[in-house]
């Protein structure tokens, strides 16, 4: 193999990205967008038990993300953040300004907070900014202890199965998978997946992959018929986990170079931005409830996948305009801040 294509992305491992991008969309148009998912449920119908089913088998999103974050691993670099914070200026003012446009209500400061960016609450991209932040700590522990870290990272996660999805206890700040603590978790546990990936290659295959996949999906929607409530959906669910690394796994083993697929993996968290944020979030809700409410089933159904498609198109095509704005922008601002901060920054 040549050594351009080493250095290239694995674009299996950039499918699933996109994969995963779209496991978003489908679980927010499938559950978040019509109200959430009922508490209980309670007519066992085919609609019903498809939406669960489709719940469960997209719960996994945000978790397969952060596998793939653990799994390569990060390190504090100011490309990481100035590309990031390009990413919400270039959806957040434009939104902001349509919104304006419609309500008549602007306001220079809240432009400005707009303009700034990260002080807006996106729990994800806010927790994933603190998960760089604090990867110098992270590495050098992994660095300084290797596999032996295995102990540390299990204890880890049986405190979260105990605490957050059995307990319900808030105090450790888990948040059913959607703060900080759940990330760091999963850092590490991606990490220490990596650290043994040749006996777990040994084990899971991936028709394993996609076996354990699958039958956690039925799992979980078993649960949710058992079981009240939607904790069953959180990212801190054990059986979530293990169905996002076993799908991980899939992926990860076959080994391809396509650049047009890496083109696209680039631009996915552009799409996860663009769709949930005001003004575009309230006509994507109201038209998946409006679908939902006055077609049959299996035409909403067909609705939502064709909606979902085209979302995905458009986040895509915007974010490359974007490249093509602000790269040469976002690079000098780059090289100011590694220059200024070259002494203080931990590798």
């Amino acid at each position: 193999m040549s050594k351009t294509l080493v250095n290239q992305r694995n674009s299996s491992v950039e499918l699933f990205r996109i994969i995963a991008t779209f496991l978003v969309l489908i679980v927010h148009f499938n559950g978040w967008f019509l109200g959430g998912m009922p508490e209980k449920l309670i007519d066992f119908n085919f609609p019903s038990i498809s939406q669960a089913f489709i719940e469960s088998l997209s719960a996994v999103c945000v978790n397969c993300f952060l596998v793939i974050t653990g799994w390569y691993g990060v390190n504090f670099k100011w490309k990481h953040i100035v590309t990031i914070w390009s990413i919400l200026v270039w959806v957040y003012v434009p939104c902001y300004l349509m919104e304006t446009i419609y309500n008549g209500n602007f306001s220079v400061s809240t432009l400005i907070i707009n303009i700034i960016a990260f002080g807006q609450e996106s729990y994800y991209v806010q927790c994933y900014l603190m998960l760089i932040f604090l990867s110098p700590i992270l590495n050098s522990f992994i660095k300084l202890y290797g596999k032996r870290i295995l102990p540390f990272s299990i204890t880890f996660w049986l405190i979260e199965i105990g605490f957050d999805w059995i307990l319900k206890n808030k105090c450790l700040s888990f948040g059913h998978g959607y703060e900080l603590t759940h990330f760091l978790l999963m850092y590490m546990l991606g990490q220490t997946a990596f650290l043994y990936k040749r006996k777990i290659q040994k084990w899971i295959t991936c028709n394993r992959g996609l076996i354990i996949y699958i039958v956690g999906a039925i799992i979980v929607t078993i649960m949710y018929i058992i079981i009240p409530g939607e904790l069953v959906f959180a990212y801190s669910n054990p059986i979530n986990v293990v169905m996002a690394f076993a799908l991980f796994f899939v992926f990860e083993r076959k080994v391809f170079f396509n650049n047009f697929i890496n083109i696209i993996g680039k631009s996915t968290l552009t799409v996860y931005i663009l769709h949930i944020t005001p003004p575009i979030i309230s006509v994507l809700m109201k038209w998946d409830s409006c679908a939902f409410q006055n077609y049959l089933y299996i035409i909403w159904f067909l609705i939502m996948l064709l909606t979902i498609v085209v979302v995905f198109i458009c986040g895509i095509l915007y974010d490359k305009i974007r490249l093509l704005c602000l790269t040469r922008i976002t690079r000098q601002i780059t090289k100011w801040l590694d220059k200024k901060t070259e002494k203080y920054i931990l590798q």
